[in-house]
């Protein structure tokens, strides 16, 4: 039995992305996947200070403090197992000393506010709708730092409280900065540890959330849909069942390109690639003149590149 896929025809993105502008990624693993991809073409990519996170309220948190102009506090960190970790930060981001964690934070939060203010693209992926809130701070933790699961309460968000957190948002955002594109996702990686059911009410929950935000000035890319009903196999998975493998990734990677790179970006990018390639080659064999002819080549190709003015 063959397994076909779609080939799901993505329209192009009427604003090109250009080689030299600034993106910033927010959210799931997915957007550093993507994120990373870029980095090696030598885009100029920015990551959430707060590293990766899951659900769509405590991804919230770094946009809602740049918008109100207000820090991470002390009450912000916990200890855990004798290091200062952040309810709102991924796990590894964390510190020995509290005060140390806290000027780090904040640091990253000021710098995160200047490249928002600056940037011409925003990647927002949303992974899981499940959150968990510590009990005795009531609190949605970004990352639950292998605090005992007796002191979370996990639930699934609705889809009014993503939508209400966002809108402003987005809407403060655009004020800040109306030159920037949003874009959201819905990450494509299965959040097999809630259940098989459960991620998919959760992927739902997301779906229709995003839908309704993409109508305040934001558009979508669908990277779940892409995995989901494009490839639609295990093939395209890791072993995990959970994770899209490498040809997902780069599959996905390629629809990225063509919907959002226009003619004059994806001629820098070929180059870039050409060179990337040739980096990653080691000439089999002793020949002395072809090895020369491919240094040579490879040369001329970084100068190339160069004359990019990247």
């Amino acid at each position: 039995m063959h397994t076909y896929n779609l080939n799901l025809q993505i329209p192009p993105n009427t604003i090109g992305l250009e080689h030299n502008d600034a993106i910033v990624f927010a959210g799931s693993c997915f957007a550093e996947n993507i994120s990373h991809k870029l980095e090696k073409l030598l885009f100029n990519c920015i990551k959430n200070p707060n590293g990766i996170v899951f659900n769509p309220i405590s991804l919230a948190v770094p946009f809602k403090k740049l918008i109100e102009n207000k820090n991470y506090t002390e009450n912000d960190l916990i200890l855990q197992n004798n290091t200062w970790v952040s309810l709102h930060h991924h796990g590894k981001i964390y510190h020995p000393e509290k005060l140390a964690l806290l000027s780090l934070i904040n640091q990253k939060q000021d710098l995160f506010k200047q490249e928002i203010l600056a940037a011409q693209w925003l990647f927002i992926s949303f992974g899981s709708a499940w959150v968990y809130t510590l009990k005795n701070s009531n609190t949605i933790v970004a990352n639950c730092h292998k605090i005992p699961q007796q002191q979370f309460e996990k639930r699934l968000l609705t889809i009014e409280e993503i939508i209400a957190t966002w809108q402003p948002i987005l809407q403060q955002i655009k004020q800040l900065n109306s030159a920037i594109n949003i874009v959201f996702t819905v990450s494509p990686v299965k959040h097999l540890r809630d259940g098989v059911h459960e991620n998919n009410l959760s992927k739902a929950t997301l779906l229709l959330a995003v839908n309704e935000l993409t109508k305040l000035n934001a558009t979508y890319f669908p990277a779940y849909e892409l995995v989901n009903d494009d490839l639609r196999d295990y093939r395209f998975y890791e072993t995990d069942t959970a994770h899209p493998n490498t040809m997902a990734i780069d599959y996905i990677f390629e629809k990225f390109k063509t919907t959002f790179m226009q003619s004059n970006t994806l001629q820098i990018v070929s180059e870039i690639e050409k060179l990337n390639t040739m980096q990653q080659h080691k000439p089999v064999g002793t020949n002395a003149r072809e090895i020369k002819l491919f240094e040579e080549a490879k040369e001329k190709q970084k100068e190339r590149v160069k004359d990019l003015n990247i």
